[in-house]
């Protein structure tokens, strides 16, 4: 583990080095309190499974799922450099156009997961996420390049939308 990035109602998500791939990933552990319950135990990893069952560019990638020496269940999952929509709509980086390609994304994505039985649930702009595109190869006809700029328009560079945390995800 090399440093937190981040945490939601379910887990908490560290930027690790994964050997066995030789490279970061982001590690999503199940937040505990305590000793989790047999419930949180079983969502937790009903995300896992979701998320690890769908392979489509616009859908973040896991790479393990398991559980820790102590009970707790993980996953890893590529590691995004990048944004999400909602820090994106904040700091005014996210053009119309931009904002529009990124739904469509997400659609292809939503479209992917319902045909393999999964039902997101949770698709809000804290979880699709914008990723440069010089971070991450093309990758099939149904991903497209969307442009964020900044304010004054100094930065702009291509990334791609990706839906992320299937942890409301219906089966």
């Amino acid at each position: 583990i090399l440093e937190k990035i981040g945490a939601g109602g379910m887990g908490v998500v560290y930027r690790a080095r994964d050997r066995s791939l030789g490279r970061e990933v982001a590690l999503k552990v199940l937040r505990v309190a305590g000793t989790p319950d047999a419930d949180a135990i079983g969502r937790f990893q009903r995300e896992a499974r979701a998320a690890a069952a769908l392979d489509h560019p616009n859908i973040v990638r896991v790479h393990d799922v398991g559980t820790l020496a102590n009970g707790s269940p993980f996953y890893t999952m590529e590691l995004i450099h990048g944004e999400d929509v909602a820090s994106a709509v904040e700091h005014g980086s996210l053009s119309t156009r931009a904002a529009v390609e990124a739904i469509r994304q997400v659609a292809l994505a939503l479209l992917h997961a319902h045909q393999k039985g999964i039902f997101h649930r949770d698709v809000k702009p804290q979880n699709v996420f914008l990723r440069r595109s010089a971070a991450s190869p093309a990758t099939g006809t149904d991903t497209a390049t969307v442009v964020a700029s900044s304010r004054d328009g100094a930065r702009e560079g291509d990334v791609h939308a990706l839906l992320l945390d299937f942890g409301l995800a219906k089966l």
